[in-house]
């Protein structure tokens, strides 16, 4: 597969990239450039501002799989990407929860039984000293 990188309109520092899907599954290519950033920030540099042309990227040599490949291995990794969101998403839920809970305990003092309890000096009675 052969990129071809398009500027349209814009400055010199943004490249566009515009997949065939005849030649690159999109998602694929996104990938596989989250994969070489690291390779890319290492060709940038060497000014006071990193600078990444053109002419730097068509000369990066990798190999593509066929456009089948590609989409099979773009279908596992977008579904780990979202089995990771759905994940991440959870955590942020009980992370909350667990806040609102702790709130409710231990700065509210309604902890269940609460109403039973006496609080001494911000306390429950027979907690602690």
């Amino acid at each position: 597969m052969r990129l071809r990188f398009q500027r349209a309109g814009i400055p010199d520092s943004i490249v566009g990239f515009i997949a065939n899907p005849e030649e690159s599954d999109v998602r694929y290519v996104k990938y596989m450039f989250d994969i070489l950033q690291r390779e890319f920030q290492n060709i940038s540099q060497g000014t006071s501002q990193d600078n990444l042309s053109v002419e730097k990227l068509l000369g990066i040599k990798f190999e593509v799989p066929k456009v089948e490949n590609q989409r099979r291995i773009a279908d596992i990794l977008s579904a780990y990407d979202d089995l990771i969101e759905n994940n991440q998403r959870q955590i942020k839920l009980l992370e909350e929860a667990a806040m609102r809970l702790y709130r409710e305990w231990f700065v509210f003092m309604r902890f269940p039984g609460h109403e039973s309890v006496r609080i001494v000096d911000g306390v429950p009675e027979g907690v602690g000293g």
